[in-house]
């Protein structure tokens, strides 16, 4: 049987980099995030976390 794209709630389908990300919880996210010294801080939701741009 074949699997059906991950939906949002928008109706668009979700992309790997995004599943991949949602799999991870909030809090290791942010560690990845410092470890690879992004510019995320404590206070950001999880979807701005997922959308920090790390080419700065």
């Amino acid at each position: 049987m074949a699997r059906r794209p991950l939906v949002r709630a928008t109706g668009e389908t979700m992309t790997f980099k995004r599943k991949a990300l949602g799999a991870i919880t909030r809090v290791e996210l942010l560690e990845v995030g410092k470890a690879l010294e992004l510019d995320v801080t404590t206070g950001m939701r999880l979807d701005e976390m997922m959308e920090v741009d790390p080419t700065g």
